[in-house]
């Protein structure tokens, strides 16, 4: 291990970072599908409420939030704590960089089909990290 983060130590934690997001959108994806699940196919009451194909950062401000992803559509960022509150997720996660409970650096849109995309918004060494659910 010493010989690898020697050789490349900038590749080996931008891919040590983008494995924590890969698996903070997984954790995020299947909190919300199993939360449906268990409660006959509904989200929580705020995302019920949620139109398809609008993107929102996840976080609790309530402004500043339009940039994640870069075709967001939506300024204000949407609240996971429910997901907290009904104890599917032990905390809503954040980006390793620069995340925080008001702006996490996750995004969310729903899909027609009433399922949920979660992503990351800054992936370093991916193209791309989302999953759906």
């Amino acid at each position: 291990t010493v010989v690898f983060v020697a050789l490349d130590p900038l590749t080996r934690f931008q891919k040590a970072r983008d494995a924590q997001r890969w698996s903070d959108v997984d954790a995020i994806g299947e909190a919300a599908k199993l939360y449906q699940v268990d409660n006959g196919g509904s989200y929580f009451t705020a995302l019920e409420n949620v139109s398809p194909n609008v993107y929102y950062q996840i976080g609790t401000a309530t402004s500043g939030c339009g940039t994640c992803p870069a075709n967001a559509t939506a300024s204000s960022c949407f609240d996971f704590t429910p997901l907290v509150d009904s104890h599917y997720l032990p905390k809503i996660p954040v980006d390793p960089i620069d995340g925080d409970s008001t702006v996490t650096g996750y995004y969310f849109v729903k899909t027609p089909e009433e399922g949920v995309t979660i992503g990351a918004c800054d992936p370093e060494d991916a193209d791309e990290i989302e999953i759906t659910r």
